[in-house]
């Protein structure tokens, strides 16, 4: 591996800076690095840091205004600060982009130039959960004064713990006077071991390169080389025209970075600007031309004298500068935070300010739109779109109203949507085009709808159906719909889903609409008919085998392929077909290995295969499966199959009575929910309800009665709806309690209080409180309708541990109505269940329930 090569000017500065890394074991001290612009103090920091292996963490230093001026370095290490705590991540996180993972249909508000991804990525319930949990890149707000010194402590701390022994810092020269202290208070404190702090300074030599302590190293110029090198010989033969442009667009931006990562020159959507390229076809080229690939994925020795043969004379198109500029705003989370604001740099200095007013709102809508950037961070996206657009004048000015658009929703995720639907209105006022108005208003409704002001964004998108279908816009209004019903159905509201969802398979617009469209709609009509009542699943499984038995099938997107087979997979389980859902569930996987930028969905895919085995009565395999989401969903930041696979690992502990451990996972996924970027009270709810139940089967009631304490203060943070259901069902939990402490009366009070606040929750109660309610009947006497509901139970609960428990309490009911002889039969079955399961404390507990005489 080549480690890449110095200018002569080069050669003593670096020698001090090894040798300055060699000292620094034995004491901490700082060097920066100065010289002329175009000198290379950059490529001899990257050179030194190589050399040094993971023992140097690279950190870009951009000022912060407002906002914490330490999150260069918390970016640097994976980390977030919340409060008063470092979280770091575990493994790879990456913001999940849509414009690599699906087809494109319709971009809202692209007639603008604004190159918002929407929801026509994959759809459904993939799209809505990863971004209302993503926590990928989640930015850090301002640290107060207080905090500043927990915070300067605890990134102190990971340093140590991550062995670091450098800390390059590049642009220096931009840090706040209180970084400058923490970074000197580094090197002066008591360490545990030696850190060398090497910095990059490009600014004008001032007071702080005169504090006592600090190094200076001084590089001169770059001189020209004039040796022909392997790079100039391979400039000077023939190659096809595909791979000389590829090999210019890597020596275009050597000659601004001198070394440029590897992912970025690999990014689908950079080689899409480059027709005819392909990532092995480019590789090759590179070596061939003796550019060295360094082992951390950088591309190096790409300098200005080495590439310049390679550019043409009139520099790189449009296409190519708008592809860098993609290719880096969709890969900012693996190449951190500078690189964007530098291919801007690019992009402007090639003359086109109208591409980095593109860039900027691009990067602006896809922060909002996936939750991964800070409002802050947004609006400082916005100025550089508004500084752009002044440059460019008249060739950006209809990017204008863009980014007033982005504008609204920008207040309106501050809280102050009156403001924002007042502005959006005057917005969309001046637009010349009607359609474009449209899907504006559009735009702004589903991001209310991710904020979840489901009012304000009902009402908004309903406006934009109305005027694309007075316009004639069939196309963009059945777009649109599938959207909207992806919104409504994964966030529960599955009935008002099905209503929307509907019109697009009727006659008046299926035939203006794509088979992407009409195939992606079906699906989502599909989990929507799962999601509305038990009893939909078997319709839902014919539609999902309708779409993917079709002939037009493999011509799909991938993504939409892989979402039809995992739902696949998931109607079979439920349906009680498992090994044909382990066979859709494998084709899903296969298909997410088949097509790397599908690899983040994956975790979803072996979550489905846990719940499967859940209901095929195999924890154990649903262990796991689980596992091996969790530990997926971790590297690839995914917060919601995080969540999930939280719950499926607890069911399998749960499963077989493994009160401890199960608990800890529902914990585990309380605590998820609640501390992590989107909070989510509804999920947290029904985790502290599983508590509750394991609490109660462990026999630990005092306990289980404290749980009951923590859903009554979650409950305030649903809305009024949720709220009173919620309240209606830990009523219900609070007479199921009450019966195991052998209160009946108390109990007949909390069921008449749920039953007066809530009718439907006790005449069609959740499945899993039909057996609760059984039992409250059966202890009353009551056994014809005790026998009701567990019948309900056992016909809508298909799994073996619950089929085994609705047994058992069967079994009990038929005692109590004097047909021991029965209610033996049924506790043996449920006990044999038990067994199947694995659970042999749970096969005893049934065995030894009294059936009446023998």
């Amino acid at each position: 591996m080549s480690r890449g090569v110095s200018h002569p000017g080069q050669q003593g500065p670096i020698q001090r800076i090894q040798r300055a890394h060699e000292e620094s074991r034995a004491r901490s001290r700082i060097v920066v690095v100065s010289g002329p612009p175009g000198s290379g103090k950059s490529h001899l920091i990257r050179s030194a840091c190589r050399s040094w292996g993971k023992g140097a963490l690279r950190v870009t230093y951009r000022a912060q205004p407002g906002g914490n001026p330490y999150l260069p370095f918390l970016e640097a290490l994976g980390a977030t600060w919340q409060g008063d705590r470092l979280v770091l991540s575990s493994g790879r996180l990456r913001e999940i982009h849509w414009v690599d993972l699906g087809f494109k249909t319709m971009q809202i508000l692209g007639k603008l130039g604004l190159p918002v991804i929407g929801l026509a990525g994959i759809g459904g319930s993939i799209v809505w959960d990863l971004y209302k949990s993503s926590v990928t890149r989640k930015k850090s707000a301002g640290a107060r004064s207080e905090e500043r010194s927990k915070l300067e402590r605890a990134l102190a701390g990971v340093l140590d713990e991550k062995t670091i022994s450098a800390l390059a810092v590049f642009r220096m020269e931009e840090a706040t006077p209180g970084v400058w202290e923490w970074l000197q208070a580094l090197v002066t404190q008591d360490r545990p071991r030696g850190l060398l702090v090497l910095g990059e300074w490009r600014g004008a030599e001032g007071t702080v390169l005169e504090s006592p302590g600090i190094e200076v190293v001084k590089i001169e110029a770059a001189r020209q080389e004039t040796a022909v090198t392997p790079h100039e010989s391979a400039a000077r033969e023939e190659m096809p025209a595909e791979e000389r442009r590829a090999l210019a667009a890597a020596a275009f931006l050597g000659t601004r970075w001198g070394e440029v990562p590897k992912t970025l020159l690999l990014s689908p959507v950079l080689l899409s600007a480059l027709p005819g390229s392909s990532p092995e076809g480019l590789l090759a080229s590179l070596q061939k031309a003796g550019i060295a690939i360094d082992e951390e994925g950088g591309v190096v020795e790409l300098s200005r004298t080495r590439s310049r043969r390679f550019l043409e004379s009139a520099g790189p198109d449009p296409s190519l500068i708008a592809g860098i500029l993609e290719a880096v705003a969709c890969l900012a989370p693996d190449l951190g935070p500078d690189w964007f604001p530098r291919a801007v740099e690019i992009v402007q200095g090639e003359g086109r300010p109208d591409l980095a007013a593109r860039a900027w709102l691009g990067r602006a809508a896809r922060g909002i739109e996936s939750g991964a950037a800070g409002l802050p961070d947004v609006e400082a996206d916005l100025a550089g779109a508004r500084a752009a657009i002044e440059r460019a004048g008249d060739a950006a000015r209809p990017l204008a109203g863009a980014v007033e658009i982005l504008a609204t929703e920008v207040l309106l995720l501050s809280g102050e949507t009156s403001r924002a639907r007042a502005h959006l209105d005057e917005t969309l006022a001046g637009f010349p085009d009607p359609a474009d108005a449209a899907l504006a208003r559009a735009g702004f409704g589903k991001i209310a709808c991710l904020a979840d002001d489901w009012a304000a964004g009902t009402e908004e998108i309903n406006r934009a159906l109305a005027e694309l279908r007075a316009l004639g816009r069939a196309a963009d209004e059945g777009c649109l719909r599938w959207q909207f019903g992806s919104l409504l159905s994964s966030a529960g509201r599955a009935a008002e889903a099905l209503q929307v969802l509907e019109a697009n398979l009727g006659p008046d617009l299926s035939s203006s609409l794509s088979t992407e469209i009409l195939a992606a709609t079906r699906i989502e009509r599909a989990l929507a008919r799962m999601r509305a009542a038990h009893r939909g699943v078997e319709d839902a499984d014919q539609e999902l085998r309708r779409v993917v038995l079709s002939a037009g099938f493999p011509a799909l997107s991938p993504a939409l392929r892989f979402q039809a087979l995992a739902a696949l997979g998931h109607s079979a389980g439920l349906l009680g077909r498992f090994e044909e859902g382990r066979s859709e569930l494998a084709r899903a996987l296969e298909l997410a290995r088949s097509f790397p930028e599908l690899e983040p969905l994956a975790a979803s895919a072996l979550n489905s295969c846990a719940r499967l085995e859940i209901e095929a009565g195999n924890p154990e395999a649903a262990r796991e499966k689980a596992t091996k989401a969790l530990e997926l969903a971790r590297e690839f930041g995914d917060a919601y199959s995080v969540g999930a696979a939280l719950t499926y690992l607890g069911l399998a502990h749960h499963e077989r009575w493994e009160f401890d451990d199960a608990i800890r996972c529902y914990e585990e996924n309380v605590e998820h929910n609640l501390a992590g970027p989107r909070r989510s009270p509804r999920h947290a709810l029904g985790k502290l309800a599983l508590i509750f139940e394991m609490e109660c089967l462990a026999g630990r009631l005092e306990r289980a009665g404290r749980i009951l304490s923590e859903i009554e203060t979650l409950e305030d943070e649903l809305d009024p709806a949720g709220r009173e259901r919620a309240r209606a069902d830990r009523l219900l939990l609070g007479a199921f309690h009450a019966m195991r402490m052998g209160d009946l009366p108390g109990a007949k009070d909390f069921f008449d209080q749920a039953r007066a606040l809530s009718n439907d929750a006790v005449e069609r109660p959740a499945p899993w409180l039909n057996r609760g309610v059984a039992e409250y009947y059966r202890l009353r006497g009551k056994t014809p309708v005790a026998r009701q509901y567990i019948e309900k139970a056992l016909a809508t609960n298909r799994g073996l541990y619950e089929e085994a428990l609705n047994r058992s309490e069967l079994a009990r009911i038929l005692a109590a109505e004097g047909k021991a002889k029965e209610a033996r039969m049924e506790r043996d079955r449920a006990a044999g269940l038990a067994a199947r399961l694995g659970n042999e404390r749970m096969r005893a507990w049934i065995a030894a329930l009294p059936m009446g005489p023998e």
